[in-house]
Parts: structure tokens; C-alpha cells; sequence
């Protein structure tokens, strides 16, 4: 519920304001407040009573942005209620700057059952600043934390905490300076060059911070024991969703979780630990990268690792461990005037409607603001860039429209001075699968699929991070799917599949952005001899349909060793042993043939079908030749006409023409004599029988066995033989 009463009685304080009841006052319950609670009048706050009537003012008022100031140390009593401990709404968090001056608050105490308990319950835009607390935060439930329990967006910068954190809510989160950070790409948290000297001890527990989500976090140290029973970390128990976490160090123990470890305990994907030392080395978990992070023994050297956020331990304040600059008094760093560019460093694409929006703004440091001019160095197609209505000459923002997955390089320039952001837009990731055979010995390959159907462009969207997953068969089998189990070190896209797993089902995550795709189905994994088997069915290939007459190829042996039989059930059309094919004739109907292949190998066999469409053979001058030879009759014989009849080839070719089919060429391929007495020549002229009529011979004419050849349209058919009776040449016996 929100908080109705608190917020009249807001309106009630401001209109006594307004009335000028306090004139250079702030009313409050608990006491007057000195200032006007602006940048340039902040609130004054000099002991316990003004931190208490600075608390109800806020707690009073919708989205408190109220500047604030220490004006010495401060010793509290009591149990103490947080400066905005909202539980929900982000409205009532704190939204101003509290700056502690290099004051320090102690005696803070807290016991509570709500979440969101520290000096502050939530923060929402704020900066707490330059400021140390030392004291108590206990709590039965979330977000738990030194200074801060929960950083909604906003920055902690020059802080310290020095005591005991705890939450006994399982897998809660609890911190030495913040128990949660960062909300979304929009909102953004920054902790910077702060130190945690407390015990903490809750569910996902940090030296600096217990979960952090889109979080800067450079330059902190902690030195008190912690112990997280879920994660477990000396600087974050968990950073994901681009979190970055530099120049820092641990010096304390860490325990609780199974992957505690020195910095963080689970770094996500997109997470990252860059110049971050510790003394254990112990491993921690998670699929992020590390860079320029290393293991030291002594203080000696690690003042030079650090840089100039830090100093010197001249006073023995942290046991000679290097110490922050602002606890050593240092003077104020020289002017270094330069221009940055803060907001989100990725984009995801929706899969409907218009695609995300962010807005990245330029800081004037130690310069004074002048206009900024806005680029794109690489990344045209992929972002598009406008200023926001009622820019300012100056135009501190732009706002970045996603158009196309990949990566993307603004520029800011103001005069002689540049910064640069580098964008990565992610695509909408629908699905994924494993492309290969599933079995043991075979290497397969996470596939994820993006909207449209395409697979991921893995070299030029920005990177995925891989983790193979097995589930064992008998969990399985008693329907426990949900019990994948990470594989050590198989991290990679590719992952070639032990001979152990047989038996078991495959699996992977991919992870984009601190958000991750697995496939949609179980993969069960077979054993070498199946995989032989499979690869070998998967490698055969034949056509759907065939229109012409040929041959098959129908290996008898796969490419691993399996022994392949065929079988056709129309063997007429397509013959099973030699892989002939005959079309149905002309005029007919089309058929369809199934031809079944069984493979078998290493005691395993499985089967492959095949549907085949074959077209009827087109009618063509062939079919002519052959219904023309048809047409003669099985009894067709040639008998010259002495006086008429001048060779075989045109009597032929004119039998032909009078059954209807014209355009046939006839040639005379052999000759086989059978009586003698007349002549048939190669070009089918006729030499008709002659013998001496006074002989009386036997056989009064000649007879010849004639094949002949018929063409038509490149076609050609061999016809015959044909019976020839040569009779006599009856000029030659007159």
C-alpha cells in the first residue's frame, strides 16, 4: 500500500513552507533543517536530530529529490528506520544527492522484517557521496545493504561501511555498501571508489554488492568475511547484464556456496572483472570474461596494479593493504577536463512493433558544457540517432533507435574533445537446436535461430556465450527433464559427444544479454554404432520425381560402414538390384514408387522410404517407329512387281505411307540371301530373277531375308527381317 498518510502530511510541511511559517527553514518532524534543499542550499545536517527530520521529510514526499548535507560526524541510537524504504514503488525512493562531506554516521541499527533496509531503504536516480557508516543491518527478507539496500538507478561514490550485513531469507540479496544494483538497460547503477570493512552474511551475499544488473562498479575493496549460502563473492555474489567490475580487490574470506569465490561467484555472460586481485583464487562460476586479474600474496605490489583511485596505507588503517585516496585525505585530483557518455551498452530487438529506444547523455568534467555534436563511426544500418524533443542548444543526449543487429560506435564531440560508446544490438532469438547426429564420437553444433526464420550471425551479431548440458537417462525415465546438468568446460558452439553420454540426453544454453535460449525438445544421444547408422540414412539422396529413363545409384555400403539393401515395390519401374528405371509408357497414367533401404550396422539396423513420382514417357518419333512396325502385322512380306517395282526401300516406305504414317525414311541395313537367281543392293535396288526357262528350275524366283532401318526425327528403329520374293525379269525371258 502507499503511503497516503505519510504524503499528507508532505503536503501539510509544504504548505507551511510556502506560508513562510520557517523562513531559510525546511519543517520536519523531529526538528528545523537549516537550507533550502537545493544544489545551492542544500539541507545542513549536523547531528542525529537532523538526520531524523531529514529521514520524515523524504519519507514524506513523492520522489524526494532533496540535496543534503553533513556538517559533522553523527552518533545514532536507537533502532533506526531507512531514508525512503519503499516496497515497490519507485516513486518513493530516494531521487537527490546526499553528500557526507567525509563525515562518518555510526551507531546505525537496524532489525527489520521488510526488505529494503540500510541507511537507505531505496535509492532511484539519487548519489550518496562522501560519506562512512558504521553500525548493524539486520533483516528477515531482501535487498539488504550498508548504506543503500536496494539501488534501483543511481550512484554511490567516496563510501564506507564498517560492521555486520545479514538477511536470513533464503537466497536474498545483502551487500556491504548495496544488497541490489541496477534495474534495466535504463537504469543504471554506478559504485565507485567505496570499501565494505562488514560481515555479510544472506542468501546472495557481496563484499560491495549481492546481485548487480547493469552496473559500473570500479575502485572498491572489501576486507570483511563473507557468506552467501546460494552465491557467495568478496566484491558481487552476482553480476550479469553487462555489469563491470574494475580495479578492485578482496582480502577476506568467502564461503557459503558451492562456487564462492574471491570477486564474484556468478558472472553472467555479458559480465566482466577487469584489474580485480585476491588472495585465494578461489574459482567461481558463470560463462563472463576476466581480464588483468591475478592472484597476490603480499600488499607490496598492488598500489601500482590499482591506479590513482587509491593510496597508500601510511597509517596502518587497513593492516598497510592499499587504502582509497579519500580515506588517506588526499587532495583533490588535479583538473582533468573531459567528456564522458553514460547510458546502456546494448540494445534486444522485439520480435512486433517498433523496435527499442535508449538514451545516451555526454558529462562536461572539469570543462564547461558546450554544444555536442552526435555520430555514428561504424554501425549505420544498425542504430539510428535523433535528439529528443526540446534538446537544448547543447544537446547533451541523443536517443539511439534499434534497426538491425550488430555493433554500433556513437561518438560525442564538444569542441576539441570526444567520447565514444560502444553499442551491441542483440536480434529476437526464437529458438535453438543441435545440428548433427546425436551419438557418441560425432562433434555437434548449437544452432539458435533468430525471427525471420535465419539462423544467427554468430560473426557478425554480437558474441553468445555456450553451455552444453546433459540430462542422465534415468532421470529421463523418471520424467525429471528438468534436471539438465552443466558439463565442465564444454563452452564452446561445437561439443564432441564421449562415448559415456550414450545412453543420456543432450542439451545447450546459449546466452545473449543475460538472456538465454535452449532448445525446444530433448536429444537423446546414441551410440556410436546408431550414429554410423544414422549419418549413413541421412546421407542417402534420391530424386522425388524422374522424367527420364536412367539409372539409380543405390550405394550397397554407407560411408560408415553400414551394409545397405534396397527394395522397390513396383520392381517393373525401378529394379531394386541395379537401379534401372523405366518410365510408364506414353498415355498412361503417372506412378509413384516407393523404394525402402535397410541399413544395418554393429548389430543396429533402421530403415529409410523413399517416394518416387515417375512421369509417363512423352510420345515421340520412337513411339512412331514403333507403332509403324506394329502396324505392318507379324506377317508383312515385300513382293516386287517386275516393270513397277524398282527397289525394296520405297515399296516400303509407300506399305507405310498407307497406313497413315508419312515422314518415315527407310534404308536396307542386311540382306540375307535365301534363293539365289536375284539381287537386292545396299541402296534397296532391285535385280529381279533370271535363269534358263529351258533348266526348269526348281525355284522360279529369288527369296531374301531383308532388315531394314526406319528413322524419323533423330529416331531410329531396326525392323525386320522381312520375306522378299523377287519374281521374274520378264524381259530377260522373252
Amino acid at each position: 500500500m502507499r503511503k497516503t498518510s505519510t504524503r499528507i502530511l508532505g503536503l501539510a510541511l509544504a504548505l507551511a513552507v510556502l506560508l513562510g511559517l520557517l523562513p531559510g527553514t525546511a519543517a520536519a518532524a523531529g526538528g528545523a533543517l537549516e537550507g533550502l534543499g537545493t544544489e545551492e542550499s542544500p539541507y545542513l545536517i549536523a547531528d542525529a536530530s537532523d538526520l531524523a527530520a531529514f529521514r520524515d521529510l523524504v519519507n514524506s514526499t513523492t520522489s524526494s529529490t532533496a540535496w543534503a548535507k553533513l556538517t559533522g560526524d553523527i552518533e545514532l541510537s536507537g533502532e533506526w528506520t531507512p531514508i525512503a524504504p519503499t516496497s515497490g514503488y519507485p516513486a518513493d525512493a530516494y531521487a537527490g544527492t546526499f553528500d557526507g562531506d567525509g563525515h562518518t554516521i555510526s551507531g546505525l541499527y537496524i532489525n527489520a522484517e521488510a526488505a529494503n533496509q540500510g541507511l537507505f531503504g531505496v535509492i532511484n536516480g539519487a548519489t550518496i557521496q562522501n560519506l562512512t557508516v558504521k553500525g548493524d543491518v539486520r533483516s528477515s527478507n531482501n535487498y539488504v545493504g550498508g548504506i543503500v539496500g536496494k539501488i534501483q538507478q543511481g550512484t554511490v561514490l567516496n563510501c564506507g561501511f564498517f560492521g555486520t550485513v545479514t538477511t536470513t531469507k533464503q537466497s536474498a540479496y545483502a551487500g556491504g555498501i548495496t544488497g541490489y544494483a541496477g534495474n534495466t538497460a535504463s537504469q543504471t547503477a554506478t559504485i565507485q571508489n567505496c570499501v565494505s570493512g562488514a560481515e555479510v552474511t544472506g542468501g546472495v551475499s557481496g563484499g560491495i554488492v549481492g546481485y548487480g544488473k547493469y552496473l559500473t562498479l570500479a575502485n572498491c575493496y572489501n576486507t570483511g568475511v563473507i557468506s552467501g549460502s546460494s552465491r557467495a563473492g568478496g566484491i558481487a555474489g552476482q553480476l550479469q547484464n553487462n555489469c563491470k567490475a574494475s580495479y578492485c580487490y578482496n582480502i577476506a574470506t568467502v564461503s557459503g556456496s558451492g562456487t564462492a569465490a574471491d570477486i564474484c561467484d556468478f558472472l553472467s555472460g555479458t559480465a566482466s572483472l577487469d584489474h580485480c586481485y585476491y588472495q585465494t583464487a578461489l574459482s567461481g562460476a558463470g560463462t563472463g570474461t576476466a581480464e588483468n586479474c591475478e592472484q597476490i600474496s603480499t600488499p607490496a605490489d598492488l598500489l601500482d596494479k590499482l591506479g590513482g583511485a587509491f593510496a597508500a596505507d601510511e597509517t596502518g588503517v587497513n593492516n598497510g593493504w592499499p587504502i582509497l585516496a579519500w580515506q588517506a585525505g588526499a587532495a583533490p585530483a588535479p583538473k582533468d577536463p573531459h567528456l564522458e557518455v553514460t547510458g546502456p551498452a546494448a540494445l534486444y530487438m522485439v520480435n512486433s512493433g517498433s523496435q527499442p529506444t535508449a538514451t545516451l547523455t555526454a558529462r562536461w568534467v572539469d570543462m564547461e558544457a558546450t554544444p555536442v555534436a552526435w555520430s555514428l563511426l561504424r554501425g549505420q544500418d544498425v542504430v539510428s540517432l535523433t535528439y529528443p524533443e526540446g534538446a537544448g542548444t547543447n544537446h547533451e543526449s541523443v536517443i539511439l533507435q534499434a534497426l538491425a543487429p550488430g555493433y554500433a560506435t556513437v561518438q560525442a564531440q564538444a569542441g576539441d574533445y570526444t567520447a565514444q560508446a560502444e553499442i551491441a544490438v542483440y536480434p529476437f532469438v526464437t529458438t535453438g537446436e543441435i545440428a548433427g547426429t546425436v551419438a557418441a564420437g560425432r562433434t555437434v553444433r548449437a544452432q539458435v535461430n533468430i525471427l525471420g526464420g535465419k539462423e544467427y550471425d554468430y560473426d557478425a551479431f554480437p558474441a553468445l556465450q555456450f553451455q552444453w548440458r546433459v540430462l542422465s537417462g534415468e532421470d529421463y525415465s523418471s520424467g525429471n527433464t528438468a534436471n539438465y546438468q552443466d558439463i565442465p568446460g564444454a563452452t564452446g558452439q561445437t561439443y564432441a559427444i564421449p562415448a559415456e553420454l550414450a545412453g543420456d540426453y543432450l542439451s545447450f544454453r546459449a546466452s545473449y544479454g543475460g538472456e538465454s535460449v535452449t532448445p525446444n525438445r530433448t536429444y537423446p544421444v546414441a551410440t556410436a554404432a546408431r550414429g554410423a547408422l544414422l549419418d549413413d540414412s541421412a546421407a542417402l539422396d534420391l530424386p522425388g520425381e524422374l522424367r527420364e529413363t536412367t539409372v539409380l545409384a543405390l550405394p550397397s555400403v554407407g560411408e560408415h560402414g553400414s551394409a545397405i539393401t534396397w527394395a522397390s515395390d513396383r520392381p517393373d519401374l525401378i529394379d531394386p538390384a541395379t537401379g534401372a528405371v523405366t518410365l510408364p509408357q506414353p498415355g498412361s497414367e503417372d506412378a509413384r514408387v516407393t523404394l525402402t533401404a535397410t541399413l544395418t550396422f554393429g548389430g543396429e539396423q533402421t530403415t529409410r522410404t523413399f517416394s518416387l513420382l515417375l512421369h509417363a514417357r512423352p510420345r515421340g518419333p520412337q513411339d512412331d517407329l514403333a507403332d509403324a512396325a506394329a502396324a505392318l502385322g507379324e506377317w508383312y512380306r515385300l513382293c516386287p512387281v517386275y516393270g513397277v517395282d524398282d527397289d525394296v526401300n520405297t515399296m516400303l516406305a509407300r506399305d507405310l505411307a498407307d497406313q497413315g504414317f508419312e515422314g518415315i525414311d527407310v534404308a536396307v541395313k542386311a540382306v540375307e540371301e535365301v534363293y539365289g537367281g536375284a539381287a537386292i543392293a545396299p541402296d534397296g535396288g532391285l535385280t529381279y530373277f533370271y535363269a534358263d526357262p529351258n533348266t526348269t528350275p526348281a525355284v522360279p524366283m529369288g527369296s531374301f531375308q531383308v532388315t531394314f532401318t526406319l528413322s524419323k526425327g533423330g529416331a531410329s528403329l531396326d525392323y525386320g527381317p522381312v520375306s522378299v520374293l523377287v519374281p521374274w525379269d520378264v524381259e530377260r525371258v522373252k
